[in-house]
């Protein structure tokens, strides 16, 4: 894998790690976390995430300070939770924090 997809992020957040919750930012930056900051805010307009991912471009991934959200259901697909802002200094949105990588694969977030 040469750029993370939202599959990409699901697979490392969920089915490695084991969290109920990722999140996607800037095109190339994913999150995973136990449970979302119950505080941060939405995003004025769902269209403030905006851009596309950087391993495929259909998809929508966040933007600057802004990240889409996904948790879980009761069905085996996750469901978006919209998009919210990440301008909080006290801390990320989601609890547990993966790092930002143009060339991002499940190896690399093992290091």
């Amino acid at each position: 894998m040469s750029a993370l997809t939202l599959e990409a992020c699901k697979e490392y957040c969920v089915n490695d790690r084991g969290t109920p919750f990722f999140g996607v930012e800037y095109g190339v930056e994913c999150y995973c976390g136990w449970d979302t900051d119950r505080y941060v805010q939405r995003a004025a307009s769902e269209d403030e995430c905006d851009m596309p991912c950087a391993g495929d471009s259909g998809q929508i991934y966040g933007a600057d300070q802004r990240i889409n959200i996904f948790g879980p259901e009761d069905t085996p697909e996750h469901v978006w939770q919209g998009c919210r802002t990440d301008t909080d200094p006290a801390g990320p949105v989601l609890d547990a924090r993966s790092f930002p990588s143009s060339s991002m694969s499940n190896e690399l977030c093992e290091v």
